[in-house]
């Protein structure tokens, strides 16, 4: 007995010969979303609508190899995650109206993904497994950090916790706690630098950051605590910036 499908999607003409390796629907059953698998270096993300099985359009830059995973965010219908063989799981806002805006975060597992989902408080975090038995969690409101360089680590006094300070060249830092088996992200310190970061002091008596970069500036970061999971911007943290002049005369004496 032939059974008759409720629904049948295509892709769009100009593509006829791509193979689906992947698909999900959104949690209000508008959006049908398939990953295909790569053809030649040219991988897509599908999109159709459910009700009239149109295509709505694709992505084609995010990913390099063959889409194995497609998972939609268990509650919000417009907030999307992927997985490839290139090692890339990248989340997306589908209300926006281009791929690169829609783009939210790139992260690298460094090994072909087997398996995605959505984790944790809110289902904010996402985890991947890969085909090497690795698992990578990560935090999609803290996004993907960019680690150019190690500043240095501190010690705060009330929880004896050491910090690890890191950063970018555009001046961006990072904190992480460090443990014995593991690494994990704090938060982010913004709009301070605009240059890379050669030094730091972690002041016990105030409980404050300072920071030196190349250019040229001196920042205070408090009175938050370094363990409050938040991006500290201009206004939130308090800083106190200082721009070093250089002494009109230089002189061979160090007073």
């Amino acid at each position: 007995m032939k059974v008759k499908a409720a629904q049948t999607f295509e892709g769009p003409e100009d593509l006829p010969d791509v193979r689906l390796s992947s698909f999900d629907i959104s949690s209000n059953d508008s959006v049908l979303c398939a990953g295909t698998e790569a053809k030649k270096e040219d991988t897509y993300l599908l999109f159709w609508d459910v009700r009239k099985t149109d295509i709505l359009g694709c992505y084609s830059e995010s990913h390099r190899d063959d889409i194995t995973q497609v998972k939609f965010h268990p509650t919000n219908p417009d907030t999307l995650a992927t997985g490839s063989t290139d090692g890339l799981v990248c989340t997306f806002d589908l209300s926006e109206t281009s791929e690169e805006d829609a783009l939210q975060c790139t992260f690298n597992s460094e090994s072909s993904v087997h398996w995605i989902g959505w984790c944790g408080e809110g289902r904010h975090n996402v985890y991947c497994l890969t085909h090497v038995e690795t698992l990578h969690v990560w935090d999609t409101l803290e996004g993907n950090w960019k680690v150019d360089y190690l500043v240095d680590c501190f010690e705060t006094s009330d929880d004896n916790q050491l910090y690890l300070l890191a950063g970018d060249h555009s001046g961006n830092l990072h904190l992480f706690t460090v443990g014995t088996s593991s690494i994990s992200p704090v938060g982010s310190l913004q709009q301070g630098h605009t240059a890379t970061v050669r030094c730091m002091t972690w002041d016990l008596q105030a409980n404050s950051l300072v920071t030196g970069g190349e250019d040229a500036m001196l920042c205070l970061w408090s009175p938050d605590q370094p363990g409050q999971r938040r991006s500290k911007s201009r206004k939130e943290s308090a800083k106190i910036r200082a721009r070093l002049k250089p002494s009109a005369a230089p002189s061979s004496q160090p007073y």
